[in-house]
């Protein structure tokens, strides 16, 4: 009985590094270790994404644009065309609400490995929110 109980003891031990260690994605298949507030970050809904990057059937397949605000510095703006060929910046709040001394950029699901884009973005620091961007 006394080693069931010290067993029990140490279970809490051994079990809290993993609540707070980084944890693979859920969603298809993506190489970038992602942590539950980097998950956060993201408020599109990726499980309804195809691995191509599109939503839909037949010939209403359409790719989902998203949006997301960085520093406006060079070196973020460098940063973010590096992980994302399809990221356009621009000086505009967007409807995500970026501040003046900040970009809005937009990006697209429409590209090989978006699943593992959109987790390199969530990682950045500088980016707080990657939302569904929708055009007027």
């Amino acid at each position: 009985m006394k080693q069931i109980l010290s067993t029990y003891k140490i279970l809490p031990v051994l079990i809290a590094p993993l609540l707070f260690s980084p944890i693979p994605p859920t969603w298809g298949n993506c190489d970038t270790k992602v942590t539950l507030h980097d998950r956060d970050k993201i408020t599109i809904d990726m499980a309804s994404i195809s691995d191509d990057g599109l939503i839909g059937e037949g010939s209403g397949v359409k790719s989902i644009d998203y949006e997301f605000c960085i520093s406006a510095t060079p070196s973020a703006l460098a940063e973010v065309q590096r992980i994302d060929p399809t990221v356009q910046c621009s000086r505009s709040r967007g409807r995500i609400g970026c501040q003046a001394n900040q970009y809005l950029c937009i990006g697209s699901t429409y590209q090989k490995n978006w699943r593992n884009v959109l987790y390199q973005l969530a990682s950045l620091d500088y980016v707080k929110q990657i939302a569904p961007s929708w055009a007027d």
